[in-house]
């Protein structure tokens, strides 16, 4: 984090309402509000020097990890179907993976 986003996190924290951001985060996880109503909040709240700029970056941050690490994931799985099912057609050229005798 950058020197002056933990310098306003210090100079935020007697401001921060964590009352409203508990109760924000218990709505949306019940599924009360959606992460649209959510971040509207969140940025109007930022807005008005409530919550830190690192916050609202690190959450950016985080959703980008997450994506990248998904698409990460379903590469390897390619890859995996990719390696095995050329596996499967290298047995069946050589007359191994068929089932059937070669005379």
């Amino acid at each position: 984090m950058p020197v002056g986003d933990i310098v306003e996190e210090i100079f935020l924290i007697p401001h921060v309402p964590y009352k409203i951001l508990t109760e924000l985060e218990e709505k949306w996880k019940t599924g009360k509000v959606d992460s649209v109503v959510v971040f509207e909040k969140l940025e109007e709240l930022h807005d008005k020097n409530k919550i830190p700029s690192g916050w609202m970056q690190m959450g950016v941050d985080n959703e980008e990890g997450l994506e990248q690490r998904e698409e990460e994931s379903e590469e390897a799985e390619e890859n995996i179907a990719r390696q095995t099912g050329e596996g499967k057609e290298d047995k069946e050229e050589d007359g191994e993976g068929d089932g059937e005798e070669s005379e």
